[in-house]
């Protein structure tokens, strides 16, 4: 019989240490986990502004405008813990604040706003929730924007 491998695996990074996944602000930073980091999140990356102009006889010209983040970052997650509660709280405090938050992800940082907080609680130590965050920009690509990062 041969060796099985777990679904349910911590996310890590390449150096087997785990994957930093954290919302910070200026009323705090909230670390997620082992466990607690998402399994899929959805929206990192972007999209490329653009114009295309479509000419008699099938001629097209493209215009690039800039990089813009995708609209929406959405993942689902669960709390672990014995505190759980009160992260959760916490979350929704800087949800509820509507101030710009870091939203990290290994090497990916995100400014914007956390959307939606939506905890879905069966019991203090294990509460799933969903999570939507407005990307403003992504300040990952450039020192220059990753000085805007550190909130």
């Amino acid at each position: 019989m041969g060796a099985q491998t777990s679904l349910n695996t911590p996310q890590t990074s390449s150096d087997g240490t785990d994957l930093e996944f954290s919302l910070s602000g200026p009323s705090g930073r909230i670390d997620f986990q082992g466990f607690e980091v998402p399994e899929h999140i959805d929206g990192l990356g972007g999209e490329q502004i653009t114009a295309l102009h479509q000419f008699v006889g099938g001629r097209r010209v493209i215009q690039a405008f800039g990089a813009k983040p995708h609209d929406m970052i959405t993942w689902h997650g669960i709390l672990l813990g014995q505190n759980t509660f009160a992260r959760w709280f916490a979350i929704d405090a800087l949800r509820a604040a509507g101030q710009l938050l870091v939203l990290t992800y290994g090497s990916f940082k995100f400014q914007g706003l956390l959307k939606k907080f939506k905890p879905l609680p069966g019991n203090e130590g294990h509460i799933p929730y969903e999570a939507s965050f407005l990307p403003q920009c992504d300040v990952s690509t450039t020192p220059e924007l990753q000085a805007i990062a550190l909130v």
